[in-house]
């Protein structure tokens, strides 16, 4: 049974355009239904039930509108989740199933077909994000009901581009694609984050008219200057998939108005196929913190616990929604395909008020819902599965924790193994307890509310059995990116991840995935997190690019002997002021083969983790100049101003900035390694031995080139060696552990060391200790890295790394010329409190930038 939105793409003018993604793949809609035609053919006449996994593509695109123009009610599973389309296969046997591994190409099964209501057009999980087997049923016409109401506030037209970022699974997502192809607008596909540079540079390029984002897509947009991104076409974006804070409804709003767009704040289900309520942009700042009015052609209202009409204005009780775009009911198998539709009525389970202009705002939920990782969980559901399944039991809890309480001891490992596999919950999310009685109001009924605090747990609970807890993954991003780490379909590299936070997640993933995928920093937290369920209970496998576990100690070491270098200084006349010959000058001087070439490897071992030909050279030189760039202007104007008005020195502004003022010349050179380094791995080769030639002629070359100061270029050359080894490390981990390198690197580390203090004490020429300094630095980063233990302690600076680096100097100034003020001389002292001046001042001014719009915190800490 053909619906409108069908007919709608049926009269669509042929030549326009259908459809465009990110991969190059545009379709016109004569292309479209030609395609689906196709496809139609191969699926054949028989009206079937397909599974189709969701992307973000054109290829889904036309097996999506086959499915709805053949008829063929669509089961559509989570994107690049092998496991959730497995559960929903082995759930509602589909007679056939289109997935991305195979192209969209049509793959029959070999299950009977099941019976099948002639209205259903789709079914949606529940919980999209794991492909719960309990989907809600949507017909074709409350496809086309919500897609006509939609297209009618939103005032959409055969002009409009949409941007559709989120996942098509998701039922927002997917509410974007009907109501455009309901309009015969232009869909832009892309699986591209909001805060990447291609998401804004394909909406650019194809005149994008609108996009969509959940509230996490607008903590990020938060950070991102909306202003300088958005493309010149934009006409609106919209917001659902969750609350939005009053504070950055406003926000938006203001910045909406300022510049001509309109925002829509959007209410909805996926039990209502998609929205429910939306907030006319006029009405944006005035109604901010509200879900707004209902859509067209349907209606809000509120009841309260006996299920009578409250009419009073701000008076709680549970929101109720009419309209036609009501789901049929739910499916959790076969059987219920066949079932026809419920009365399009849905309690939302959400409490609210409505105030005297007839808007509605959210209060909160009714007590028989928790929400765990954003996914509604019934409680009254959970007693019933665990009912159905021989285990009698009582569920509360509150929001990212379930409480199971049983009578019965040895039902405890059942229960929990239940609840990890039919809900999806890692262990850390539920509790199963023992209880001698159910807690009982005076009225007989259970005391939910007492239960929540104090079900006394007993010492005969069976402990759940151990396995390695998926949501690691899901920590590590969180630990890393803060709430921007919740976004399950977001990436590392999305993140904006960096080497910063690069070892510490990459260690973190490997607890509980074992060997990481080549493109793992590209893969979405959910395929990352389903990558972990199916490795949870077996032997993980061995990592073929072993990760150094001591990479962020030995980071942190070079970045607290750079420290040190500073605090003692370089001669009698800086730092402690040292006279010349003092034991302490000789021994920051003996640490020169450690420091930078330990600084400089560790940045080539990384850059090799995520190398340029990853995101092509030009998206990964305007990221690096960026995130090196603006800090190193801030910070050499602070520091030339510091130092004038300290210290009354006038130094060349215009030649440090050229030059590199200061400790900055390490950042000017770093910036110009990734130029160099980029270039050759994007345009000449990747290949290790091409590497390995550059890095055995690079020593020659720093010693016979003419020294360039602009740009700190020939540091970079000397430093150049070090970054290549690290590099090399990366690609052919297997030198770490050679015994032969290892040994050679051992004895000429000793002779160079040894050949060193030669120099310092004035017995060798001077000139030998740039051959030996790069000689003997190899020597040490290769040894460091093979023996060195990890030390727990130190590998929290890691993280502060770079912006230690960048503002050491001052805090190790400020400490000294306080304690010299108060009258402090003492060396010891000076050094051991301008120490901790230099390290931990920079802690603190990065921790208060991380909380500063991106604007503030750019220059100053490079994020």
């Amino acid at each position: 049974m053909l619906g409108e939105v069908i007919e709608r793409i049926a009269a669509a003018r042929p030549d326009a355009t259908a459809a465009i993604d990110d991969r190059g793949v545009t379709l016109s809609y004569a292309d479209l239904i030609a395609a689906s035609d196709d496809m139609l053919r191969d699926i054949g006449p028989e009206r079937q039930l397909i599974l189709l996994e969701g992307q973000n593509s054109c290829a889904w695109l036309v097996a999506y509108v086959a499915g709805l123009r053949g008829g063929h009610p669509m089961l559509i599973a989570p994107g690049g989740n092998p496991d959730a389309l497995g559960r929903l296969q082995d759930s509602f046997r589909p007679s056939l199933r289109l997935t991305a591994d195979r192209g969209f190409q049509v793959e029959h099964l070999s299950e009977r077909p099941p019976e099948l209501h002639p209205d259903l057009a789709l079914m949606l999980s529940t919980s999209g994000s794991t492909g719960s087997a309990k989907c809600v049923r949507l017909s074709a016409a409350s496809l086309h009901a919500n897609a006509a109401s939609i297209g009618a506030y939103l005032a959409l037209g055969p002009d409009e581009r949409g941007v559709v970022s989120l996942p098509t699974h998701y039922s927002y997502g997917l509410s974007i694609v009907n109501s455009h192809l309901h309009a015969g607008a232009t869909l832009l596909l892309t699986g591209e984050s909001v805060v990447a540079d291609d998401f804004w540079t394909f909406c650019a390029r194809h005149g994008a008219t609108s996009f969509a984002g959940v509230p996490h897509s607008y903590d990020l947009l938060a950070r991102v200057e909306l202003p300088s991104r958005a493309p010149a076409s934009l006409r609106y974006f919209t917001q659902a998939g969750g609350r939005l804070p009053e504070a950055q409804m406003r926000q938006f709003a203001t910045l909406a108005e300022r510049h001509g767009w309109r925002f829509f704040v959007m209410y909805g289900q996926t039990e209502a196929t998609a929205r429910m309520a939306y907030v006319p942009p006029a009405d944006a700042l005035r109604k901010a913190g509200t879900i707004g009015i209902a859509i067209p052609g349907g209606a809000l209202s509120l009841r309260d616990e006996d299920g009578a009409a409250i009419e009073a204005v701000e008076q709680v009780g549970e929101l109720v929604y009419a309209g036609p775009n009501v789901m049929m009911g739910y499916a959790t198998s076969p059987d219920h395909l066949r079932d026809a539709g419920q009365p399009p009525v849905l309690a939302t389970g959400d409490l609210a008020v409505r105030d005297t202009d007839g808007f509605f705002r959210i209060v909160g939920r009714l007590s028989r819902f928790i929400k765990i990782f954003g996914n509604r969980i019934g409680l009254d559901d959970v007693e019933r599965l665990l009912a159905d399944a021989g285990h009698p039991a009582i569920a509360t809890g509150i929001d990212d924790q379930l409480l199971v309480a049983t009578r019965d001891a040895s039902a405890v490992p059942a229960i929990a193994a239940m609840l990890r596999r039919d809900l999806k919950l890692p262990d850390a999310y539920f509790t199963v307890r023992v209880v001698e009685d159910y807690p009982l109001l005076a009225s007989g009924k259970i005391d939910y509310a007492g239960l929540k605090a104090s079900i006394p747990a007993r010492a005969d609970a069976a402990p759940a059995t151990a396995r390695r807890d998926p949501a690691a993954v899901g920590a590590a991003f969180i630990a890393a990116f803060g709430d921007r780490g919740h976004e399950e379909t977001a990436s590392f590299a999305s993140l904006g991840g960096d080497s910063l936070n690069y070892v510490s997640v990459a260690l973190a993933l490997e607890g509980v995935l074992g060997d990481l995928p080549d493109d793992w920093p590209a893969l979405s937290i959910g395929q990352l997190t389903a990558l972990a369920e199916e490795r949870a209970d077996g032997e993980l496998p061995a990592a073929r690019t072993a990760m150094p576990r001591n990479l962020e100690t030995l980071r942190a070491i070079a970045c607290l002997l750079v420290v040190v270098y500073h605090v003692v200084g370089l001669d009698s006349t800086s730092g402690l002021r040292l006279p010349d010959g003092s034991i302490w000058l000789r021994l920051v001087d003996s640490l020169d083969f450690i420091r930078m070439p330990l600084f400089t490897a560790m940045a080539g071992f990384l850059y090799a983790a995520m190398p340029a030909p990853g995101e092509g050279l030009g998206p990964f030189l305007r990221r690096k100049v960026a995130l090196l760039a603006a800090p190193l202007l801030f910070v050499t104007l602070v520091n030339w101003l510091g130092r004038s008005a300290a210290y009354g020195v006038r130094d060349d502004l215009i030649w440090g900035l050229l030059h590199g003022y200061l400790h900055l010349w390490f950042v000017y050179a770093l910036m110009v390694l990734f130029v160099i380094v980029g270039v050759l791995d994007c345009y000449v080769s990747m290949a290790w031995r091409f590497w390995a030639v550059v890095f055995l002629l690079t020593p020659f070359a720093a010693m016979t080139l003419p020294f360039v100061y602009l740009f700190s270029i020939s540091e970079a050359l000397h430093l150049l060696p070090f970054f290549v080894l690290g590099m090399l490390l990366h690609r052919r981990p297997q030198l770490m552990s050679s015994r032969p390198l290892l040994t050679l690197a051992g004895a000429g580390a000793v002779v160079l060391l040894a050949l060193q203090q030669l120099v310092l004490s004035g017995l060798m020429a001077q000139h030998w200790l740039l051959p030996m300094g790069i000689a003997g630095g190899c020597a040490i980063v290769l040894l460091a890295l093979h023996f060195f233990p990890r030390l727990i302690a130190l590998e929290v600076l890691g993280a502060y790394s770079f912006t230690i680096y960048l503002w050491h100097p001052m805090g190790n100034a400020a400490v000294r010329q306080a304690l010299r003020i108060a009258g402090v001389e003492q060396r010891p002292v000076l050094f051991l409190l301008g120490l901790a001046g230099g390290m931990l001042l920079p802690v603190m001014l990065h921790t208060i930038m991380t909380r500063a719009p991106r604007w503030i915190s750019l220059p100053v800490i490079g994020r």
